[in-house]
């Protein structure tokens, strides 16, 4: 199903789902790109083979068309309403036009009436495995012309190729973004792992040579236990990250009390709490019920943004979480955690890069501690996984407020819809 409409103030012809075609278009960055010798030999190929005098490989984006390769004549990009290619799309296997002149849709045209007098078009939609038409694998000619059965089926075989090169290299620019995304984890794994492992060390050897009274001991205890449960999350995050690049984290909720999860969350900081003097404060609404979230997800969520607030709090400070629980009629009940600090907080364009990838790293704690900005990609990545929001408030020097509204249904509704 197509229509006439007005895109980008052109009137074009446009095919279904219009957006999404061009989203896919984009997906395999070949717009704008240099002439490559495996495209241009496939098009030398459908001009031989089709026995025309030119053949091109276009790509019909929002306003443009752009031509990847092209044989027996000069083209880069020209505008969408004057090209022909942009009917090539809206058809299943091929458009023909035998006599250009006497189409009402071209016979008009510069190229037609004038220099180089194009007679003759045929093209092939090239399609990708979602069923877009991205552009089309044509043909053209100075006279009239006609292909035979044998023509036609090859012109869809060259087509098919072009899109498996494509495909292909989709493939291939995806690895190795994830390879590289990948090595950084490692780099970031190996590094901010040192310090945990030092202190469970430490301890451990302090814990063999030294006599303690009990207090040290808990002490002690307190330091092995947080520092294992940083590696822990170090490496969580690390296969966390790693899903989420391969898009194959899950949503898999359950029945939870939200107040003991976040009492267990706030029990992995609390030497960081103690070694910063930082007072925690943890508050909840009366009687919030048990609610279906995925707990592995929110206890990310909810740590980063734990662990975000300690290392940007100066020694002394506050924090508050504090959990809301709101019900709606028409809308999904919303689970509301903020956590709020009184830290060095941050500027404008620190929040507008809050949620992008950094290669430089994050901004370094109020003792000096690591960051590489990783924490905060996670956060707004595990929050699409189970579509909730987040919020961010800041000022410099008065602090940051995050507040994360995730969809929670109670759990004992959910058990009887079933």
């Amino acid at each position: 199903m197509t229509e006439e409409q007005t895109v980008a103030g052109i009137d074009v012809p446009v095919p279904e789902h219009e957006e999404e075609r061009i989203d896919e278009l984009k997906s395999f960055n070949i717009l704008n790109t240099l002439p490559e010798e495996e495209f241009d030999a496939l098009t030398g190929l459908a001009a031989r083979l089709c026995d025309a005098p030119i053949s091109l490989i276009n790509f019909i984006d929002t306003k443009e068309q752009f031509t990847k390769s092209c044989i027996g004549m000069s083209a880069e990009r020209s505008l969408r309403e004057q090209s022909i290619c942009q009917y090539t799309i809206l058809v299943d296997e091929i458009l023909e036009i035998s006599d250009l002149s006497k189409d009402k849709r071209f016979k008009n045209k510069s190229y037609v009436q004038g220099e180089p007098y194009l007679r003759y078009y045929a093209g092939v939609p090239l399609k990708s495995s979602n069923g877009y038409a991205i552009g089309s694998l044509c043909i053209m000619d100075y006279k009239p012309h006609e292909l035979t059965e044998r023509e036609i089926k090859d012109l869809k075989v060259l087509a098919n190729e072009i899109m498996t090169r494509l495909k292909l290299r989709k493939r291939e620019n995806s690895l190795e973004k994830i390879n590289a995304y990948k090595d950084r984890l490692m780099r970031i794994v190996s590094h901010d792992i040192r310090s945990p492992l030092s202190g469970i060390l430490g301890a451990a050897e302090f814990l063999h040579e030294t006599k303690l009274n009990e207090e040290e001991r808990t002490e002690l205890a307190d330091l092995i236990t947080e520092s294992a449960g940083q590696i822990h999350n170090i490496v969580t995050e690390f296969l966390d990250a790693e899903l989420i690049q391969l898009g194959k984290l899950n949503y898999e909720p359950e029945a939870h009390d939200i107040s003991v999860i976040i009492q267990k969350i706030i029990s992995l900081f609390k030497f960081s709490v103690k070694h910063k003097n930082i007072e925690l404060h943890f508050t909840t609404d009366d009687d919030i019920p048990e609610l279906c979230i995925d707990k592995h997800i929110y206890k990310r969520i909810i740590s980063n943004l734990i662990s975000n607030a300690i290392k940007f709090t100066h020694k002394g400070g506050m924090i508050s979480i504090h959990c809301d629980y709101r019900e709606h009629i028409k809308e999904p009940n919303m689970l509301i955690t903020s956590v709020k600090d009184k830290g060095i907080g941050m500027t404008e364009e620190q929040l507008e890069n809050l949620f992008k990838e950094k290669d430089e790293g994050g901004r370094r704690g109020t003792q000096d501690e690591s960051s590489y900005g990783l924490g905060m990609l996670i956060v707004d990545k595990l929050c699409s996984v189970c579509n909730a929001e987040i919020e961010v408030e800041s000022e410099v020097g008065h602090g940051t407020t995050f507040q994360v509204k995730m969809p929670a249904p109670v759990a004992e509704m959910e058990m009887s819809d079933h």
